[in-house]
């Protein structure tokens, strides 16, 4: 688009050297004719006595002539001019135009830019969401886990608990129920013991009685 302008720019320039140089040219050419009008009227002036009527009706005709032609290269000028002022306009109106659609175009892709801008934003919150949702799932699951791993190792400890409470207290009844078959074996024994006493006594006794 620069280039373009560039281009338009660089195209009036040289429109405007164009005129700068036909003026010119034109200064030039009436600097030239003007020595050859003064030795024609210097000449006509020696001539005067003799062509006085011919030189004023040359005179007036070149002087009407030369108007003509002034007034003739003034409107081509002015013409040309005007071209060019009207080629100015049209290229500058162009070039706004052109402008201004590069504007347009500018702000649509900016907006264009801005929209994908926010849409991976948006992408990335929801990827950023999404990980962070998995994450605590992940992180409840391995909790979960490990709760229900703890709550087995706890029942697990438990039953064992209880198995060894009730291996001990199946000792301690054998025990007491081994203490209690003791004292009673003994408890019988010394029965035992008092009745075989009481009846070698009682058969001394006879004895003594029957002597």
């Amino acid at each position: 688009m620069r280039k373009e302008e560039e281009g338009r720019l660089k195209e009036i320039n040289l429109v405007k050297i164009e005129q700068e140089r036909t003026i010119r040219e034109e200064k030039e050419e009436r600097e030239r004719l003007d020595p050859i009008y003064k030795e024609n009227i210097a000449k006509a002036e020696q001539d005067k006595l003799l062509q006085l009527g011919e030189v004023n009706k040359l005179k007036e005709k070149r002087i009407i002539e030369e108007r003509q032609k002034q007034e003739k290269i003034d409107q081509i000028y002015k013409e040309e001019l005007d071209k060019v002022e009207q080629k100015k306009l049209q290229q500058l109106g162009e070039a706004s135009k052109l402008k201004e659609k590069r504007m347009l175009e500018e702000d649509k892709a900016r907006k264009q830019l801005d929209k994908m801008h926010k849409k991976r934003i948006a992408e990335a919150e929801k990827e950023r969401s999404d990980r962070l949702e998995e994450a605590r799932k992940l992180i409840e699951k391995k909790l979960k886990e490990e709760e229900e791993i703890r709550l087995k190792e706890e029942k697990v400890r438990k039953i064992k608990e209880q198995n060894e409470r009730e291996m001990k207290a199946n000792e301690t009844r054998k025990l007491q129920e081994a203490e209690v078959k003791k004292s009673k074996e003994i408890e019988r024994e010394n029965l035992q013991k008092v009745e075989e006493r009481m009846l070698n006594e009682s058969q001394e006794q006879e004895k003594k009685d029957q002597s």
